[in-house]
């Protein structure tokens, strides 16, 4: 397995035990930003910028100054704009999807069965 594949393995696990740690603390939702909300956005810059240097090595392309601080800014923003300017286009929008959808399976998924888990009356009264 590639470097790179396993650090978005690593993402989506690091995503996951985020949402499961909010259902077990906030069920209902933090008032505000927590501890895990700060763990959680610091983690997924980190992930999201060495991934996209793992998949740059990977391609034999260089990273843009543009994608670079894009990333750290907002990650959705920066990856697309790497994704853009080291692939054809409907390779990056194909790729794009990929990425972003799946993390926000993993973490849709994560949260329902985490909150089936921990409050399985109030899950069946939702489902």
């Amino acid at each position: 397995m590639r470097k790179r594949n396993l650090i978005y393995l690593a993402l989506t696990v690091f995503i996951s035990i985020g949402v499961v740690l909010d259902v077990i603390f906030w069920p209902y939702g933090a008032s505000g930003m927590t501890w895990n909300d700060f763990v959680q956005l610091i983690g997924i810059l980190f992930l999201a910028y060495w991934w996209q240097a793992e998949d740059a090595i990977v391609l034999g392309k260089e990273r843009s100054t543009l994608s670079k601080v894009m990333t750290l800014l907002f990650v959705p923003a920066g990856l697309a704009i790497y994704l853009f300017q080291t692939r054809k286009w409907p390779n990056a929008l194909a790729a794009l999807a990929l990425f972003l959808g799946g993390i926000v399976a993993v973490a849709y998924l994560t949260g329902m069965a985490a909150f089936m888990l921990m409050f399985p009356g109030e899950a069946r009264q939702i489902l």
